[in-house]
């Protein structure tokens, strides 16, 4: 399995960006992109798990708990609407960040809350708050 389990960096939780620490689940088949992500999350004080293929973000879904999602609309050409409909059915709020514009997303992602690539990182702390607002926190 290529899925990843990162650590949160030993720093002091940064309250402002969410309010509370967040088990995130990022579903992203860029590498690069994977490793800002997942950089950025952890100075934000965030817990995440991360997979770049269906399979193994499936895994992780049926495995573990999450707060919140970060996905990417696509992976390898292949649509991740299997992930959401499993992160859905967990109560897992999702959040899609994809270089599709709002207009191009499938219909399956179309009432989601939207980060384009290249993401700015205030939208993305922006969409975690919305998240953990939503989850009040129940998940706890």
């Amino acid at each position: 399995m290529q899925a990843q389990r990162t650590q949160t960096l030993q720093q002091p939780f940064e309250s402002e960006t969410v309010g509370r620490r967040l088990r995130i689940l990022l579903v992203e088949s860029e590498p690069i992109v994977r490793l800002d992500m997942v950089e950025f999350l952890a100075r934000c004080g965030h817990d995440c798990a991360q997979a770049c293929t269906i399979g193994d973000a499936l895994e992780l879904v049926h495995a573990q708990t999450f707060d919140a999602a970060l996905l990417d609309v696509s992976l390898h050409d292949k649509l991740t609407d299997p992930v959401l409909r499993a992160l859905q059915a967990k109560g897992v709020h999702c959040v899609v960040v994809t270089a599709y514009t709002r207009h191009e997303l499938p219909p399956a992602f179309a009432g989601l809350r939207h980060v384009e690539k290249p993401f700015e990182e205030s939208a993305v702390i922006d969409a975690l708050q919305d998240c953990a607002r939503a989850t009040n926190g129940l998940r706890r």
